[in-house]
């Protein structure tokens, strides 16, 4: 994982400085990316998938902070790096049907 080499240790410091690091890059960046791209895909314009994103990303990001803060702690403090690529795997499985959920759901009406 790119994160923990750039910032390696599993003090509270260190967990914390990798979990706002990722905040920042995923949190936000990333799921704006996945919402406006899959509405894209879905037959919107890209500036309806962009305004679509607009209006959902903070709701979407709030949960984002709720759900990975949490299990990024745990991932980058507690949980050893052997396990860490399964128990990722498995909470991004859930984090994209939630994100897939949430960019589809006007579509239908």
């Amino acid at each position: 994982d790119k994160i923990q080499s750039l910032i390696p240790g599993r003090t509270p410091v260190m967990v914390g400085l990798k979990v706002a690091f990722d905040q920042m890059l995923w949190g936000y960046c990333g799921n704006f990316g996945v919402l406006t791209v899959r509405r894209w895909m879905e037959g919107a314009t890209f500036n309806e998938a962009v305004q679509h994103t607009r209006a959902e990303i903070w709701p979407v990001f709030r949960s984002d902070l709720v759900v990975w803060t949490t299990y990024n702690s745990l991932c980058y403090g507690v949980i050893p790096k052997s396990y860490q690529p399964i128990s990722t795997a498995v909470m991004a499985a859930a984090w994209t049907a939630y994100i897939s959920a949430v960019s589809v759901k006007d579509l239908e009406r």
